[in-house]
């Protein structure tokens, strides 16, 4: 691609790659879902300049398409570069729609004041004792899950373990717990599943509200499932209900559940599902952020560290 560039984008390709580095939205691997090199390329080509990249980008909404030529296909993704090389291809396709935020954010921000900050990414601090109070203070349970890394490519492990993530989100929400926020992180050969949740238990009981009357055959299925519930049948606003017993009233106890289950059969895959059997359940992730510091300076970073708008 340098080959196609005018003499001098080179030192634009280099500018623009370091400032994606330094806002760490750089690498366009499974882990990172960043910029590449060459997109870095393309873009240059496409605006002319590092400067210039910005200014657009500055205004770009999502989706947002950069062509150059017609578009063949239909994308879905947040950012899409079509590769002047096949226009049926999005050189973007692995940009996640948070770097692409950050990306925009920063050019905003640079651009109303260019600082060398911008280049240079910041060294990761672990959380203060105030930050850590505060996080105290939000009134929500922090639950996490420990476990062995498998020994797969990372382009393999990071796709399983957002998708291990959204079905155990998906899960907690099936069973009344509100999910705040969800992250998952790799320290060394560990893997952290940390989960945010609203609350730390629920009532033993929970409400199941049915189909209205004037469905005979629906009322039907829905009596027969809940033929013996600890409360009801009855009627409100002109619909079924039934109470039941909660399964689990603590998000603990519904992963200690969970772990006794086929965990292929309810969505984790089969690279998680195997030592994810043999994890451990953290309730105090204070303590484990101040034994390792690469989850203490994450939480930090996710929860401490705003865009640049």
């Amino acid at each position: 691609m340098l080959k196609t560039l005018k003499d001098g984008q080179q030192d634009e390709v280099r500018l623009l790659k370091q400032f994606c580095k330094g806002i760490s939205v750089y690498g366009s691997d499974a882990r990172h879902l960043g910029f590449s090199g060459y997109i870095c390329e393309l873009l240059v080509m496409k605006y002319g300049s590092f400067e210039s990249v910005l200014a657009s980008a500055a205004n770009w909404r999502t989706p947002q398409v950069v062509s150059f030529g017609a578009v063949k296909g239909n994308f879905k993704q947040p950012l899409i570069i079509m590769d002047p090389t096949d226009a049926s291809r999005n050189a973007a396709a692995n940009v996640s729609g948070e770097n692409l935020v950050k990306f925009i954010a920063s050019a905003r921000s640079f651009i109303r004041q260019s600082d060398q900050k911008y280049f240079y990414k910041q060294e990761p601090k672990r959380l203060s004792t105030p930050e850590i109070k505060l996080l105290q203070k939000r009134g929500t349970i922090f639950i996490t899950l420990s476990l062995k890394k498998p020994d797969i490519i990372d382009d393999v492990l990071y796709p399983q373990l957002r998708k291990t993530l959204r079905r155990l989100e998906t899960i907690f929400m099936q069973n009344g717990f509100s999910v705040m926020r969800c992250y998952e992180t790799i320290n060394e050969n560990e893997i952290f599943l940390i989960f945010e949740i609203e609350t730390a238990s629920l009532p033993n009981i929970k409400k199941m509200v049915g189909p209205p009357l004037s469905s005979h055959t629906h009322t039907q299925e829905f009596l027969t499932k809940y033929k013996s519930p600890d409360y009801g049948p009855y009627v409100e606003d002109d619909r079924w209900v039934i109470e039941k017993k909660r399964e689990s009233t603590t998000p603990e106890n519904l992963l200690k559940a969970l772990l006794h289950q086929d965990l292929t059969a309810i969505g984790i895959p089969d690279n998680i599902a195997k030592p994810m059997k043999k994890s451990v359940i953290v309730k105090d992730v204070w303590k484990l952020a101040k034994t390792k510091k690469a989850i203490s300076a994450f939480l930090r970073e996710k929860y401490f560290s705003s865009l640049r708008v």
